[in-house]
């Protein structure tokens, strides 16, 4: 039993261990990878979506990943959508743009400082 003890320890040495991004997962039922940097967050949609181009005219829409910046002053950026507000509450949190909104239900952005970012305070 002992002489196994050393193959198994090699063995799960060799199982791979994702320890690069978080994912969430939107209220649409999109999942998004996050990465946190000193300036808050970034997230990745998993998949490519069909998204309009920031100030061109409705024809041009693109098929890209979406990226959402969440700052830690609450800001938010994409390039699709341009500059906005995030907040979370005990119920999720919501990144809000002019003319877009992602809800995350029962799920907590881990930014630091974040507590400013609370929406029930507000």
């Amino acid at each position: 039993m002992h002489k196994l003890l050393p193959l198994l320890a090699f063995f799960l040495c060799l199982i791979p261990v994702n320890t690069s991004a978080s994912s969430l997962y939107s209220a649409d039922g999109d999942r998004y990878f996050v990465e946190y940097n000193e300036h808050g967050a970034v997230m990745t949609s998993e998949h490519e979506k069909y998204l309009p181009e920031k100030d061109s005219d409705d024809t041009d829409i693109k098929k890209t990943k979406l990226v959402l910046y969440l700052g830690v002053e609450c800001d938010a950026f994409s390039k699709q959508y341009g500059s906005g507000k995030w907040g979370q509450s005990p119920g999720g949190f919501i990144i809000r743009f002019d003319h877009k909104a992602f809800g995350f239900i029962r799920q907590e952005i881990a930014i630091p400082h974040a507590g400013k970012c609370n929406l029930a305070e507000k």
